[in-house]
């Protein structure tokens, strides 16, 4: 590398002297060596201004590095063949060997807030500077460092310019940091961390929140990576990123950051096949007819599979199969005339021993197909019945194998892939539960392993291997005596925190069955998961009768989804909002936790759909402990409303008691740009339904899970 570099040196001082007097010259030799013997730098100075002008561009062999570096402004070395092989709008990206003034970086000082105004001007306090000490990656590191003060407004920028392609695109941003020094809060489902990141469209003068926007990670000796997207605009190229001192903290601390980049999401798309699953079909026949299947997708298509077992003869109709459930047929892909001769979609069997019929399955309208067979007196096609093309009897069989039915909303081509963190992390537990079991909320323990990925349960606690968003549920059964005044209720904990809580009150029965859930829950490695249980009743134990289970799975690592855009959102309430019986009402005054596209208005409740997709809605909220009286009509029920309606599990008064009512509802629903979505509570007890005004009883999740 030294020969090669010297010849080199040698090339441009010859260059240098005969360009001023001849034209250009080739050197015949395949090798020069020039420069002294021993450990020594070695540069090439272009010469733009007078030789050896400190502004001059460089190249330039560092030895102690054991680098080729270059440099633009004659001072500023970066090494070559470092980049990450994508296109990175950060110029500056890692630290190495700059000046303490780093280029493209500047801290500001905006009005105090939690969300910054313009992340530029005024007169900071934070600062970002570059240290070689310990570096996290490469020669150098940046530092953001906060003093002993609240510095709520400030933080530090960095401007860059996207190209015109990429406009109206998903954009990457990714960094790895950890905390050098004093004490750093890290984000939590309910606050900010010390730190959030936002975008600054300085085209149109916007301020855009990205998917994920807090940093979730304290630790001082493992380095965290945070990656959040956000959406370009389709007029602007001029942006800035924005490191936000939100918190009105006066700890001091100190950011490590390395290998920051700004750059294209990058996707792979494919044609997808899931696996087969099992349902149970419906059709036309409905006596005597037992139905068993299995259905998949690939690409654009549902592949289908249906198996009809007669005990008899069945009732006298034409014999269609309905699709599964959400799932219309898109007659726009069907080749030939789309109607009762065709086209044909798959074939079978028709088995009355010892003889077997073919049959066909054709389409019928976009939500079955229907069976036919070829008649041997005319020669067409007719709809099988119980008399066609025999008569059907005890032992009979159709069987169905793999129609092709191209489906509306399905693409030959998705996205398989996100990011490449290829971390599965999942676990399932299940058995009957141990542990104290009182009215107060103790933590049990599943004792039946079925999968756990990193072996992270222990004890009844779920240690955090990887950050990320997590969906969790548990459901337990407890058996005894209980009274409408008595529960049993089922909480998640996080790190010793409260979560949420299901209660099943009341009424005269000897057990309980109490699911809780919550989706898309931000964690950070090293976070305690607990289940908690706590029941009133008399004779208590728990039971294995309910099924009783706990999962934990990380949804923010390398499944396939069909999006391009991650859409989440998670608010609660603290509002004692209060409903009058007989009537309903939206929830309204949240508070933000996440929302990616900032859809939501607070005030209102009302969420508006930023992109089309399939949404899964989960809502749940809590009364303050109200007397209510008996009756068979006395219930509160929360549903999905706007767009679409949709409601939830009916939850009754059947005794008059004082005590806590819940509702939920979770749905999985269709919805195009625009469209709406809020919660409403539905009050018929017979007295006010008032919420208790409990952040982690209170709240709701809104999360795009597919095209």
């Amino acid at each position: 590398m030294r020969k090669f570099f010297s010849a080199i040196v040698l090339t441009a001082a010859l260059w240098s002297t005969a360009i001023a007097a001849v034209a250009p010259f080739t050197i015949p030799n395949n090798s020069i060596s020039v420069g002294k013997t021993g450990a020594a730098d070695k540069t090439w100075d272009f010469n733009l201004t007078k030789a050896g002008a400190s502004t001059n561009p460089k190249i330039k062999w560092n030895n102690s590095s054991s680098k080729l570096q270059f440099s633009n402004d004659g001072s500023n070395f970066k090494d070559l063949g470092s980049g990450q092989g994508d296109k990175n709008f950060v110029v500056d990206n890692q630290g190495d060997g700059e000046a303490a003034t780093t280029t493209g970086w500047s801290c500001y000082a905006d009005a105090a807030g939690t969300s910054p105004v313009d992340g530029t001007g005024g007169s900071p306090h934070i600062t970002w500077t570059q240290s070689s000490s310990s570096p996290l990656d490469g020669t150098g590191s940046f530092l953001y460092t906060k003093d002993a003060a609240n510095r709520q407004g400030e933080g530090c920028s960095y401007a860059f310019t996207l190209d015109s392609t990429y406009k109206a695109k998903v954009i990457q941003i990714e960094f790895e940091y950890l905390v050098s020094s004093g004490t750093f809060t890290a984000g939590t489902s309910s606050a900010d961390s010390d730190m959030t990141l936002w975008i600054y469209d300085v085209t149109n003068s916007t301020l855009i929140q990205p998917t994920t926007y807090k940093v979730y990670s304290n630790s001082g000796s493992l380095t965290a990576k945070v990656v959040s997207d956000f959406q370009s605009s389709a007029t602007g190229t001029s942006y800035r990123l924005i490191m936000h001192n939100g918190n009105t903290s006066a700890s001091a601390y100190t950011l490590k950051i390395d290998n920051v980049s700004i750059k294209p999401s990058r996707y792979v798309y494919g044609s997808p096949i899931t696996d087969w699953t099992t349902f149970t079909p419906t059709g036309a026949f409905t006596t005597n007819t037992t139905y068993t299947g299995s259905y998949r997708r690939v690409g654009d298509s549902l592949e289908m599979q249906v198996h009809l077992a007669f005990a008899g003869a069945p009732n006298s109709v034409t014999s269609t199969i309905n699709l599964p459930s959400g799932m219309v047929v898109d007659t726009t892909k069907l080749t030939g005339a789309v109607a009762a001769t065709g086209p044909i979609l798959g074939s079978g069997v028709l088995y009355q021993a010892p003889n077997d019929y073919k049959i066909a399955a054709i389409y019928n309208n976009t939500t079955s197909i229907i069976l036919i067979y070829q008649s041997a007196t005319t020669g067409q096609s007719s709809g099988v019945t119980q008399a066609a093309p025999v008569t059907i009897a005890n032992g009979n069989t159709i069987d169905m194998t793999t129609f092709r039915i191209p489906i509306v909303g399905w693409s030959s081509s998705v996205q398989t892939s996100d990011r490449a963190d290829t971390r599965v992390v999942a676990a399932n537990y299940s058995g009957t539960p141990t542990g104290t079991l009182n009215g107060s909320l103790n933590t049990i323990t599943y004792p039946t392993k079925n999968s756990d990925t990193h072996s992270a349960y222990s004890s009844g606690t779920y240690t955090v291997p990887v950050s990320g968003y997590y969906n969790i549920a548990a459901q337990v059964e407890v058996s005894g005596a209980f009274s409408g005044t008595q529960y049993t209720g089922l909480a998640i904990f996080i790190n010793g925190v409260q979560q949420t809580i299901n209660y099943v009150y009341g009424g005269s029965f000897t057990d309980t069955n109490v699911p809780v859930s919550i989706l898309g829950f931000p964690l950070k490695a090293g976070d305690l998961v607990t289940i908690r249980c706590a029941s009133t009743g008399s004779g208590l134990a728990y039971s294995a009768s309910g099924v009783p289970t706990f999962s934990i799975a990380r949804v923010s690592g390398p499944e396939s989804i069909a999006s391009i855009e991650s859409v989440n959102a998670r608010y609660y309430t603290t509002n004692a909002q209060a409903i009058t019986t007989g009537n309903n009402a939206v929830v309204t005054t949240f508070t933000k936790d996440y929302d990616s596209h900032g859809a939501m208005n607070a005030s209102t409740g009302v969420y508006t759909v930023p992109v089309a997709g399939k949404y899964r809605i989960t809502g749940s909220f809590m009364s303050s402990s109200t007397a209510w009286t008996t009756g068979s009509n006395r219930y509160i029920q929360l549903g999905v409303t706007g767009t679409k309606t949709i409601y939830g599990l009916v939850n009754q008064i059947w005794a008059s008691v004082t005590n806590y009512l819940g509702a939920t509802v979770t749905t999985t629903a269709s919805y195009v740009t625009g469209d709406t979505i809020s919660l409403t509570l539905y009050n018929y007890t017979g007295s006010t339904y008032t919420l208790d005004g409990s952040s982690s009883d209170n709240w709701v999740t809104i999360e795009r899970v597919g095209n």
